[in-house]
């Protein structure tokens, strides 16, 4: 039985790694801690159980909102239920202390925009403990719909969408987003907030080893935050560009360690033959249940990294010209030795 081949190229190499790439793997995941970039076990927790009181709340919202829009039909109120998606780097698994959560409430199709943001903050405030939610700040002209807030000292960044094609969501807990039919009926904005977690989730199954894209994410997260590389307002790439660039590489090579993709991403990213875009699959065009323009690369290059644009065509996306940043950003030889770990400064 053949391996599963990754990405829209066989990969440049399917070595195992040698005891030195272990060892020096071992070393990036030392040098990451020592730097900080992993919380502790205790607010790893304290995180989870913010997603549990946000989920109940979720199931509270869009029941008044049953109740509101069809206040005589009993059946309808008693099994309504939202659900709580996270994206983003959380849901990637390359948070870090003080990291934002990105969250997705999903609602079925009876509740509204305008009851989002009337009815979800009051039920937020009644059902948090006391004190928990601060700096709540509803963004209603905002192009997703968003609620911002800290819940007990996270900082949550909450869009909204509603699913037309359902008039109750399963009580699956398995039950994701990736059914391109869920599209259905959704405007561009409501799709884009569909998309966060729809590319995230699509990133991981496009890996061959999730946890050694993560140990690599962190790395190349922590030395574009270092060189002031990482930010989308800025033109710089941004967290979803970063990580389809290492997933890329993780592609390549699909036995290698976290530190041998690092090593390699610095390679192939200074030598990649821009405006070629990065693709972890192949665009699908004639999507039949949306009428979102799909990206075209052969029409229009975009030099500003797309921002997670459409789904399903969201899996593959121009970024931006990394050797095209000012020489300060640029690594001062074609790749940073795997040795770059242990004791290294991190500018």
């Amino acid at each position: 039985m053949s391996e599963r081949i990754y990405g829209v190229t066989p990969p440049i190499s399917t070595a195992l790694p040698t005891e030195e790439e272990k060892r020096l793997n071992n070393e990036l995941h030392q040098e990451l801690r020592a730097q900080g970039t992993f919380e502790s076990p205790a607010e790893t927790e304290k995180r989870k159980e913010v997603l549990r009181q946000l989920e109940k709340i979720t199931n509270v919202f869009v029941q008044r909102a049953a109740a509101e829009k069809e206040p005589k039909n009993t059946i309808l109120i008693r099994d309504a239920v939202g659900r709580v998606f996270t994206y983003g780097s959380y849901r990637l698994g390359v948070y870090g202390p003080g990291s934002d959560m990105d969250t997705l409430v999903v609602a079925p199709k009876y509740v509204s925009v305008d009851q989002y943001f009337r009815i979800f903050p009051q039920v937020l405030v009644e059902m948090a403990p006391p004190a928990a939610i601060t700096d709540l700040t509803p963004v209603p002209e905002a192009f997703v719909p968003i609620i911002k807030f800290e819940f007990s000292g996270i900082s949550i960044d909450l869009i909204f969408c509603s699913i037309q094609t359902l008039k109750q969501l399963p009580d699956d807990k398995n039950w994701s987003l990736a059914d391109n039919n869920l599209l259905r009926g959704l405007s561009e904005n409501e799709v884009r907030s569909l998309n966060g977690t729809r590319v995230t989730d699509d990133i991981l199954n496009l890996v061959p080893e999730p946890a050694t894209f993560k140990l690599a994410l962190r790395a190349i997260k922590l030395w574009a935050q270092r060189k002031a590389i990482y930010a989308n307002i800025m033109g710089y790439p941004g967290g979803v560009a970063w990580a389809m660039l290492v997933a890329r590489v993780c592609q390549l090579y699909p036995k290698a360690t976290s530190a041998v993709v690092v090593n390699r991403f610095f390679h192939i990213m200074l030598k990649w033959p821009w405006p070629l875009p990065v693709l972890l699959k192949d665009i699908e065009y004639g999507c039949p249940v949306t009428r979102v323009a799909v990206w075209n690369p052969k029409v229009s290059f975009l030099l500003v990294p797309a921002d997670a644009d459409v789904s399903p065509q969201s899996r593959s996306m121009p970024v931006t010209e990394i050797t095209g940043c000012p020489s300060s950003h640029r690594p001062t030889r074609p790749c940073a030795p795997l040795t770059m770990w242990a004791g290294h400064r991190w500018p």
